[in-house]
């Protein structure tokens, strides 16, 4: 199923495909490693109003969109949280890369807290915020394709209480995951598409064979459909919805990452190749929020209590 964009929603796409193009592949000289900073893309997207109050004020699936688009680059960069979670919260004006602590996570590595300056966390039962301009957090070393860290003891102590409800944190942070996982989806299935059409094996190229034809098909299908139901999910804000759809944007992972380095010939493995820059970040993304399970229940539980 597809649907025609609004023509607002066309011009901010288009506004923003000319920095997906300039960032879309990485420096020769990167070099083999698990993650890159993304701090020229940083730099590019404030420069160009992606985290101005026309972009921060647009409804919440056209940030959903720009979001994924993001996250279909090879850098590690935070773009969902200060996109979707930060102005859902009413806390738009946190100085970002905005670092989201999930319940049960504060003493747990947390992605893209090395180099916050700001951190929105679910405490149980209500929503804080603390500043981390004055915090030392290092990297940990880590095969996954994004900074993680972990907040020193004692830094929940200057954590600041903010009226915002828990339930909306907890569904805007399922949504904020929905756009990350969908945007590395595709990256990492266009990537194989690219190779399988271009490694050549037994005098033709590997995608002419049905079976790979078949598969890539169908995590084709299940990518599409995450897509749509997130947009749905944006759209509607129902919390049974948003459950259904980040679950199953998380259950196409697996068979996602298995196909794709399969048909790299595992190559996609190997910090040499790019392809890890996404399928290792899916890895970490896989777990979020209690991972497919936890959120396929909270979606059956939702639509059982709306049905009676």
């Amino acid at each position: 199923m597809d649907f025609d964009l609004s023509a607002a929603q066309q011009q901010r796409l288009d506004r923003l495909a000319p920095l997906l193009d300039r960032f879309r592949t990485l420096p020769a000289d990167t070099g083999p490693q698990s993650w890159v900073s993304g701090a020229a893309v940083e730099a590019a997207l404030t420069a160009g109003g992606w985290f101005g109050d026309d972009i921060l004020t647009a409804p919440l699936p056209d940030r959903m969109m720009i979001a994924a688009r993001l996250a279909e680059l090879p850098y590690a960069i935070e773009a969902a949280t200060s996109l979707i979670v930060a102005p859902g919260l009413g806390l738009a004006d946190l100085p970002r890369p905005v670092a989201l602590i999930t319940a049960g996570r504060a003493g747990k590595p947390v992605r893209f807290l090395p180099g916050a300056r700001s951190a929105i966390l679910d405490m149980g039962d209500h929503v804080a915020v603390l500043d981390l301009s004055g915090l030392q957090i290092a990297p940990l070393d880590s095969m996954f394709a994004v900074s993680c860290g972990v907040l020193p003891a004692g830094a929940l102590a200057a954590a600041r209480r903010v009226p915002a409800d828990v339930a909306d944190l907890r569904r805007l942070a399922a949504l904020a995951l929905t756009a990350e996982v969908t945007g590395a989806l595709r990256a990492t299935l266009d990537q194989t598409i690219h190779h399988v059409t271009h490694r050549r094996q037994f005098g033709k190229p590997l995608g002419a064979l049905q079976a790979i034809q078949h598969r890539l098909a169908e995590d084709a299908i299940r990518l599409d459909g995450a897509v749509l139901l997130g947009l749905r999910a944006a759209w509607s804000q129902d919390s049974a919805e948003v459950s259904l759809a980040t679950g199953y944007a998380l259950d196409a992972i697996a068979p996602a990452l298995y196909d794709s380095h399969q048909f790299h010939g595992a190559l996609g493995l190997a910090k040499e190749h790019v392809l890890h820059h996404w399928t290792y970040r899916l890895k970490v993304l896989n777990g979020e929020l209690g991972g497919a399970s936890e959120q396929f229940l909270a979606a059956a539980q939702g639509f059982w209590q709306a049905a009676g």
